[in-house]
């Protein structure tokens, strides 16, 4: 058997895909914050960190009751107008991702990949970006991208790339990098719903058991309709979910297919950070790599790898010289329900 894990930006790698223990440690820093917050300004600060844990956690109305306390107080404070001013703008973003949550059910997307129906989230957002000073502060700038980057789930593709084009050359190198990884990714689609790890699946497949191995063949299903609750289900039992591509026989055939698949926490696949390869084979056993599967490092170094096998006359990655039946039946991991 073998399976290939993606572990990405587009997977499953927010706040919902830690271990519950360190929730538990952030949930518990919160409630010691809370309670030993001396002033209204310093509470309200904590509610609106708080807020927004909750919102990552898939608890929309937890995170809508500290998130509205905090904005109500910062909004009507004499105290610190400075920097009530900036904490405000802050909690209206934070309030603008609750209810997105709350309207779409899902507290994460993709960037760019639009089309979703959040009209309260969507109303924030606009008010925010209108509130917003010029001032060309890293804070208020960050603020900006990051209210335009929710926004940009809410627009047509086109739309959203054209209002986060101005963020591309701005001068901190975090906040453009920021900007470029956003941007660069217009239409997602690929990677969501499991098609690019599919595209690789056939290209393992004929260069290890079949040469002629049909794309058609590779059964795929992507993590757009994921949502918390199965996610927090999965941890319940000490598992992670992964999209994980997996080829394996079946009937006397190679299968392929492409799934969000339940794993549990101490596999390497499920622990993996960045692109992952796992083989079991005879008599080999079982094998793992991983590493980078995306920048400009690893595109580099695949292309001088491939620069230094032309210049060496060397042919290259050449498919299995003939199909080769499974020597053993397999099965992936349990799948999502």
């Amino acid at each position: 058997m073998t399976a290939i894990s993606k572990w990405s930006n587009h997977d499953l790698h927010d706040e919902r895909s830690q271990e519950p223990s360190r929730r538990n440690e952030a949930e518990a820093a919160i409630r010691r914050a809370l309670e030993e917050a001396l002033d209204p300004f310093t509470r309200a600060r904590v509610e609106s960190e708080a807020g927004i844990l909750q919102a990552a956690q898939g608890r929309p109305l937890e995170a809508l009751a500290l998130l509205s306390r905090a904005e109500a107080y910062f909004r009507t404070t004499g105290e610190r107008p400075k920097e009530a001013r900036y904490r405000h703008l802050r909690t209206l973003f934070r309030l603008a991702a609750a209810y997105l949550l709350l309207e779409t059910g899902t507290p994460y997307r993709p960037p760019l990949l639009g089309g979703l129906k959040a009209p309260e989230a969507k109303r924030l957002l606009w008010d925010l970006l209108a509130k917003i000073p010029e001032e060309a502060t890293d804070r208020y700038t960050a603020l900006r991208l990051d209210a335009e980057s929710l926004l940009a789930l809410l627009l047509p593709p086109k739309e959203a790339r054209e209002r986060l084009r101005p963020f591309l050359g701005l001068a901190n190198p975090y906040l453009r990098a920021q900007a470029r990884l956003g941007y660069a990714e217009a239409d997602p689609t690929l990677d969501v719903e499991g098609i690019d790890a599919a595209h690789k699946l056939t290209l393992l497949a004929r260069l290890l058991v079949d040469p002629g191995f049909p794309f058609a063949e590779v059964e795929a299903q992507g993590i757009a309709r994921l949502t918390p609750e199965v996610l927090q289900k999965a941890e319940a039992r000490g598992e992670r979910v992964r999209l994980v591509a997996s080829l394996f026989g079946e009937g006397g055939r190679w299968r392929a297919a492409v799934a969000p698949r339940r794993l549990p926490q101490d596999h390497p696949l499920a622990r993996a950070r960045g692109n992952a390869l796992w083989v079991r084979a005879r008599p080999l056993g079982e094998a793992f790599v991983t590493g980078p599967g995306a920048g400009g490092g690893a595109t580099a170094s695949g292309l001088f790898a491939d620069l230094l096998r032309f210049l060496s006359g060397a042919p290259g990655h050449l498919p299995a010289p003939r199909a080769r039946p499974p020597l053993e039946e397999g099965s992936p991991w349990p799948g999502v329900e």
